[in-house]
């Protein structure tokens, strides 16, 4: 459940680009979420086990990204 939002990104009807303000409110959406991997892995006073996490997260969410309608219109529920 915590991580649900993080595997897509909604963008309003007849939108195509993306705007962090209005598309991934208080970084809930995979945008945000591979920022905040990305910021875990590249820091070097994070437990192995935490950046290890954050690498396989990463590597998954940009595959995400990639695929259909996980950046999408929001009003067609994928």
């Amino acid at each position: 459940k915590r991580s649900f939002r993080w595997h897509f990104v909604n963008f309003p009807r007849g939108q195509c680009r993306y705007e962090a303000a209005r598309d991934c409110a208080e970084g809930e959406c995979v945008m945000g979420a591979i920022e905040r991997e990305a910021e875990v892995l590249k820091d070097r006073s994070r437990p192995p086990e935490a950046r290890r996490q954050a690498l396989k997260f990463l590597v998954h969410f940009v595959g995400d990204v990639h695929q259909p309608l996980h950046a999408a219109w929001g009003d067609d529920k994928g």
